[in-house]
């Protein structure tokens, strides 16, 4: 998320989407006019007639490549620029410049980053390696980080320590499912109960720990009462703890005041402001370990504490924000928030820029040409475990027998590559006594270079079974499900459930089986890149056709009777693709209940609502995240059943009032989100979202924003959420 510091007045949000708007439109107008360009040959003639060409084309090819997409943990990626002179002229002076943006990203010191060669003949070519890794705060950071926080609780800080005590523990239980070795620590400054100098007394303070019961014990006990803020102390404090050395870090200063003079750093100064030698070479020491710091600014702040913020987070890479603004802001962002997000910001898949500028001379006899060029790419630093999403049917193996195969489809998902998929089970009791043994199954790529599919055998009714599986992509990041307890029957399958399968020979049947409850309207979504016959059983439920696209089909289903279940019969060839089988119930929401959180993982993946849109009268249908790592699209179709458009966070739509169907679904990963209609639209261009949607066939132009070096944090669009939400009420 990219908040920006607010002027002292607040603003409001719309004037601020409105600006990013004109922004984004320069944005594109200076793209396409990069493009225009680019082919332009600007010559200026100097007195000893040597011309210089910015820009210029036709005579280096710059091809600029990576052996892999992505690194991760123990990873580097070796990238390759290729430079062959395609003109008629001889060249000389060739310098290249690498530079790299983005989150956790480095040059190795294997290559220079400038590397020059001489002269190159027409049709010749020379090679430029660098070396890319992570930097030490990415080395750890799939499943770990450790957090400080550092709190003024002096007595103007009433409100935001309750704010805190409240979402504390919330807060880290949803962490800790994110980041299993998270640990914080947390340091209070100003506070008189025990010291206003916060390396005075050890009741200032709780050390790293995982023992957020302790901590929140600790914030429980603190009460706003002081007036002298020395958190020049409070950092150096900060500075002495055992920050590991392969984690990511993150140190989040609260405040309102600047820097008082301490018994450490500023030691001796009678002055009641501190921005001294001591207090820098503590920030300095804290950014050679890798520690990131973020500040927010509380209400009464001065311009020399704004200063002092923005200094100390922009010197370490972090980011300062002011509080008041946020919180005053339509759709309002509070400090635990911050605290929660920014820790999750820590664990992502996270684009590189990589760049190359080329500068050379090209040879002519009537004067020498000076030329530059800039290539670029795209790496991933992936961090995160692969998320996987499973299907599983049960086959009758043996009519003589009764024997039973459980079939298991697997689909892994992830920024990088999948190396292996691997399924292990046991028939043993997991309560038993002794450690029961567990079977290792490697899954077999299908022909849909997605799905994994094994088989567990010689399986009967009512047995026991539990298992589990894990994905490793190709950057050494290793991703496990839950352990599933199963007992073999035949059961019906959960509203929300994606099924996905393969038929795996001609003349293939799937049966699966559904619930539906007399007061319930269902709705079927098979969707198929192959010709299928789909049968229901029994007859006497409605199954109706609502959508059709080429072999992809949605049926609302209801029932007549005191019956509840039926079945779906597939029938089909072999498949190349994908077949995937959605299963929803319809919710009816306000416009207002669509602000409501939503949440979806990779067990409930699928939620359909029909809502009527009322105000205003056109509008934007938006998609916000709350969860960074979450990936959604919703498909959108109107009263009629036809398919208006998809939105996802990085993709808004234009819509008129009116009645619509909406099915969200999830991508990859869980979370929460919530949609906005509003006449600005809400996205972010963050190649996260952009990218992973393709594995849904969806690509909303990425290679536009590869023109530019653009912003390659996490953007989490802050709409008007809490007007709309009040008006939408008043309305209905």
């Amino acid at each position: 998320m990219v908040l920006e510091k607010r002027e002292n007045d607040g603003g409001i949000m719309k004037n601020y989407f409105r600006n990013m708007k004109r922004i984004m439109l320069v944005f594109l107008l200076a793209s396409v006019l990069f493009f225009y360009f680019d082919n332009l040959t600007i010559e200026e003639i100097s007195s000893t007639e040597s011309k210089t060409v910015m820009n210029g084309s036709g005579d280096l090819l710059l091809d600029l490549q990576a052996n892999q997409t992505s690194i991760g943990q123990n990873q580097g990626a070796l990238a390759t620029l290729n430079i062959t002179n395609t003109g008629i002229n001889p060249v000389s002076n060739i310098t290249t410049s690498f530079n790299l943006t983005g989150e956790y990203g480095m040059f190795t010191d294997k290559y220079n980053v400038t590397q020059t060669h001489s002269f190159l003949s027409p049709g010749d070519s020379v090679l430029m390696d660098i070396e890319l890794a992570l930097n030490i705060s990415g080395q750890g950071a799939a499943d770990a980080a450790d957090v400080c926080l550092l709190f003024d609780a002096s007595g103007s800080m009433g409100d935001e320590i309750e704010s805190v005590k409240s979402e504390f523990l919330a807060i880290t239980d949803r962490l800790t499912e994110k980041i299993p070795s998270l640990r914080m620590g947390m340091i209070v400054y100003g506070w008189s109960k025990y010291s206003e100098y916060p390396a005075s007394h050890p009741d200032n303070y709780i050390e790293f720990t995982d023992d957020f019961d302790a901590i929140y014990d600790f914030i429980d006990s603190l009460y706003a009462g002081g007036g002298t803020e020395p958190w020049g102390d409070a950092f150096w404090l900060a500075n002495s703890w055992d920050w590991r050395e392969a984690v990511p870090k993150l140190a989040i200063i609260v405040g309102d005041e600047d820097c008082d003079p301490g018994n450490i750093v500023g030691v001796g100064h009678s002055d009641t402001y501190y921005n001294g030698t001591q207090l820098l070479n503590v920030i300095t020491s804290l950014k050679e370990k890798g520690v990131k710091i973020n500040a927010i600014l509380t209400d009464g702040y001065t311009s020399i504490t704004e200063n002092q913020f923005q200094w100390i987070s922009s010197y370490t890479g972090g980011e300062c924000v002011d509080l008041q603004a946020l919180q005053s802001g339509e759709d309002p962002v509070d400090l635990p928030d911050l605290i929660e997000h920014w820790t999750l910001e820590l664990v992502r898949e996270y684009a590189l820029n990589l760049t190359a500028m080329v500068n050379w001379t090209e040879l002519l006899s009537e004067g020498n040409i000076d030329h530059v060029q800039e290539t670029s790419m795209f790496i991933w630093v992936d961090l995160a475990p692969p998320s996987i999403s499973h299907s599983t049917f049960l086959n009758l193996e043996d009519p003589n027998s009764g024997k039973l195969t459980l079939e298991i489809y697997a689909t892994p998902k992830d920024i990088s590559e999948i190396s292996t998929t691997n399924l292990y089970w046991t028939k043993d009791d997991l309560e038993g006594p002794g450690e029961p043994s567990w079977n290792f199954d490697i899954l077999e790529l299908q022909k849909d270079n997605e799905t994994y599919f094994g088989t567990i055998s010689n399986l009967q009714l009512n047995q026991h079974l539990s298992y589990y599986l894990e994905a490793i992509d190709i950057a050494g990041n290793s991703g496990k499900t839950d352990i599933y307890n199963k007992t073999i029957i035949y059961e019906c399958i959960d509203p929300g459930t994606t099924m996905e399968f393969l038929l795996q020979e001609d003349n293939s049947t799937k049966i699966l089986s559904y619930n539906i409850p007399t007061d319930e309207v269902g709705y079927l979504w098979v969707d198929a890149k192959q010709e299928l016959t789909v049968n229901f059983y029994p007859e006497i439920f409605i199954f109706e056709p609502v959508f059709t696209n080429g072999t992809s089909k949605i049926y609302q289903i209801t029932s007549q009777m005191e019956l509840t279940e039926f079945s779906v019969i597939i029938l089909g060839n072999e498949s190349t693709t994908k077949i995937k089988v959605k299963w929803v119930y319809e919710e009816e929401l306000t416009q207002a209940g669509l602000m409501s959180d939503w949440y979806l993982d990779t067990t409930i993946r699928n939620r359909f609502v029909k809502v009527e849109l009322t105000y205003p009268d056109s509008g934007y249908l938006s998609l916000i995240n709350m969860d960074p790592q979450l990936v959604v699209m919703v498909h959108i179709f109107n009263e009629s059943w036809e398919k208006v458009g998809v939105i996802t966070a990085a993709e808004s739509l234009e819509l008129s009032t009116g009645s619509y169907y909406l099915w969200a679904e999830e991508v990859i990963r869980e979370g929460y989100f919530y949609l906005v209609f509003d006449e600005e639209p809400y996205t972010t261009d963050d190649p996260y979202y952009s990218n992973v949607t393709e594995y849904a066939g969806f690509n909303f132009g990425i290679a536009l924003f590869g023109l530019v070096i653009i912003c390659l944090a996490f953007t989490k669009i802050l709409g008007n959420k809490r007007r709309l939400l009040n008006e939408a009420k008043r309305r209905s």
